[in-house]
């Protein structure tokens, strides 16, 4: 099994369009691997790949599609406290991620 570049021509890496991402082929297992560009969502544009067996070729090509990535979870968070003593909760953060400060529910005008 053998990877095709843009010329047809035989290649290990392929980078068909470099915003989407790059094309590996494991030849002793024939897994190709598609490795996505940061932040590339959607159809990639398809890799050609060719197997050739007992002086037979045939073409193909493989076609990924990459959803977007899960967005972050918010757990709930609660405290005790006694009288006017002031509570915290921390927030775990994530990669990328802002705290924003919500108005508490009880202020909030009803809907």
């Amino acid at each position: 099994m053998t990877l095709l570049d843009s010329g047809s021509q035989p290649a290990a890496t392929v980078t068909v369009v470099p915003a989407e991402g790059t094309y590996t082929l494991d030849a002793g297992t024939g897994v190709i691997t598609f490795t996505p560009a940061n932040g590339f969502t959607g159809v990639a544009t398809p890799v050609t790949y060719k197997l050739t067996a007992e002086g037979l070729s045939a073409t193909s090509t493989y076609t990924p599609t990459v959803g977007p990535p899960p967005g972050p979870a918010a757990a709930p968070l609660t405290s005790t406290g006694v009288g006017t003593t002031p509570q915290t909760a921390t927030v775990a953060s994530c990669e990328g991620c802002t705290v924003t400060r919500w108005t508490p529910a009880a202020s909030r005008p009803p809907r």
